[in-house]
């Protein structure tokens, strides 16, 4: 059945202006499923200037797409032989996507044995607890009693104290909570500045946790921080690590930087691009942030080359970082992009015709290269659900749900290992406790990701481990592999897929309804960026005219002409080009 004839009604919702395009044929789209931009390497002048480079401290500004990644693994290669006896490089990222990303970069240049040997990966919390765990008798609480954060700790505690609070409320209180917490604090201090600034949900939840005997994941960072403030305790680590790298500056705090630099004091590299900082909601300052590290380090290093997108993203991407005040950004090598690549901004009559069509779009280019990766990103959980409603409609197209604890990357196989050693016909609670118990405790965030698995399999109704494995996905150590990936912007940062679609580009999603002025709108301006940027081949931007049911009119998001503008690709030449790529080669 021809593309038009499954989908009619969505194809002639498209609406957008024939003005502009550098896509002539309708096999285009075809060949560049085919031929995807060639993959090159950093050229030497960009990676030996920062792999071989004999500053103490180096600052790296790398815009979306020109090769991070691919330089912290080249600057932990050169740093090795500058090691001393019983030295490592410590490598800082955020997520553990990101870790999973910088140990295959890293395992992919100096190979699995040497990067265990020589680097160790965590994220910024996993380093706090190994700070806290190693010293926890110089603190004024038991650690042996306390129980580490989960992704829900800290839900379950405001539905303990405020069962009534809404999401917005639920929202304050934590990002109140993080900022008192975002200095070196005791307990006692934290409750003295709650009851000062008088917000009682927030005490409370406080007062819940210390009752509780639970950490939240910002007591981590103050507690690390509190103790690497501790001249003997700093001087323990500098003595372990003679380099530090540290993966997307931009989103540090004061108090995470501060952790890194009395973490090791020999060899401080920073990588990452202040246009990409999006969480100063928990309290990250981009431009103070780098202005400290420009007066450690000096003046930073830059690219303005992308090695990741075709000429087509890269328009999209510079309409928004150029008035940033961004150099615009060019393709490396941009002839080996079929006719540029493809992007394109498509606007729909209602959100049910949007997903009907970026469904079928995204099945189309599976269909034609099963190796493809498709990126579906949303600005808010909430806009995404219609999306994510038509894709369960149709189980024939395998999609990744990126906020569900199975499809983290390297959890299943934890848990298939150890399964290994186990009797048939074990029960998921006694299989839950012995998976746990072969992780090392301070790898509280695959414990916490493991019991998530089980306690969705027993939602699931499963009984014993052996039904419960054959029907778990297979799991990678990589975050993007081939196939549809359903996600939200900020577990999008640091990744890459062949193809974005991004929907809801309309008022009060695109910007958020709460960040429409100040510095909360700068900030959904540079999670626009991120969102765009992680495109290979092709980005495709969508909108509703309506909401749907109540046919509200929905207003176009205030980035949507420029980005329109943009596109290289015609609206009324997408569907013909989906088609082709239907076609047999």
């Amino acid at each position: 059945m021809r593309f038009e004839e499954r989908a009619p009604s969505a194809l002639a919702a498209l609406d957008l202006p024939a003005n502009r395009t550098q896509l002539t044929g309708s096999q285009v789209l075809a060949s560049v499923y085919r031929h995807a931009g060639e993959d090159s390497d950093v050229p030497l002048k960009w990676g030996e200037q920062t792999a071989t480079s004999t500053a103490g401290n180096l600052l790296l500004i790398a815009p979306p797409g020109c090769g991070k990644t691919e330089l912290l693994a080249g600057r932990a290669k050169g740093l090795i032989p500058l090691l001393r006896a019983n030295e490592k490089v410590l490598a800082l990222t955020f997520t553990n996507r990101a870790r999973a990303n910088l140990c295959s970069r890293l395992d992919s240049e100096i190979g699995t044995k040497r990067r265990i040997h020589y680097v160790t990966v965590r994220n910024l919390h996993g380093h706090a607890a190994s700070v806290i765990f190693n010293h926890r008798r110089l603190l004024d609480f038991n650690l042996d009693s306390m129980r580490w954060p989960r992704r829900t700790t800290f839900k379950r505690a405001i539905e303990r104290v405020a069962p009534w609070s809404d999401v917005r409320t639920r929202e304050e209180v934590d990002q109140q909570l993080c900022r008192v917490k975002c200095g070196p604090l005791s307990d006692f201090e934290v409750l003295e500045a709650l009851t000062k600034l008088g917000n009682g949900i927030a005490l409370a939840v406080e007062l819940e946790r210390v009752r509780s005997d639970e950490l939240h994941y910002a007591d981590l960072l103050r507690h690390a921080q509190r103790l690497l403030l501790n001249d003997d305790v700093a001087a323990w680590y500098q003595e372990r690590y003679g380099a530090v790298l540290v993966d997307e500056f931009q989103d540090l705090t004061s108090q995470q930087l501060e952790i890194a630099l009395r973490t090791c004091s020999k060899s401080r590299t920073f990588a990452g691009d202040p246009l990409q900082g999006i969480y100063g909601w928990a309290g990250a300052a981009p431009a103070a942030i780098e202005r400290d590290l420009r007066d450690i380090c000096g003046e930073p290093v830059r690219s303005n080359i992308s090695y990741r997108s075709s000429p087509a993203v890269l328009a999209m991407v510079n309409a928004v970082s150029v008035p940033m005040g961004a150099e615009p950004l060019s393709a490396h090598k941009p002839k080996s992009w079929i006719q540029g690549g493809v992007s394109a901004a498509l606007a729909f009559e209602t959100r049910s015709l949007e997903g009907k069509f970026i469904a079928l779009a995204a099945e189309s280019i599976i269909a034609t290269d099963p190796s493809a990766s498709v990126g579906i990103i949303c600005r808010s959980g909430w806009r995404r659900q219609r999306i994510d409603e038509t894709f369960a409609c149709r189980p024939e197209i395998d999609c990744v749900l990126w906020d569900l604890a199975v499809y983290e990357p390297g959890i299943v196989e934890m848990i298939r290992a150890a399964a290994k050693r186990m009797a048939i016909g074990i029960t998921l609670r006694e299989a839950e406790r012995r998976v746990v118990a072969t992780i090392d405790h301070i790898d509280f965030e695959s414990i916490d990701l493991i019991r998530e698995v089980f306690e969705m399999l027993a939602t699931f109704g499963y009984q014993d481990l052996n039904s419960a494995l054959a029907r778990l996905p297979v799991n990678r150590d990589e975050p993007v592999f081939a196939g549809v990936h359903l996600l939200n912007a900020h577990l999008g940062k640091g990744q890459q897929f062949d193809w974005v679609f991004i929907p809801g580009f309309e008022e009060g999603h695109l910007p958020d309804e709460r960040c429409s002025a100040g510095p909360e709108l700068k900030e959904e301006e540079r999670v626009l960026l991120v969102m765009l940027s992680r495109a290979r081949k092709g980005v495709v931007i969508t909108r509703a005219k309506t909401s749907g049911g109540s046919r509200r009119r929905l207003t176009k998001s205030r980035w949507w002409d420029a980005l329109a503008e943009a596109a290289l690709t015609r609206s009324s030449e997408l569907p013909g080009l989906l088609r082709s790529a239907q076609a047999p080669a």
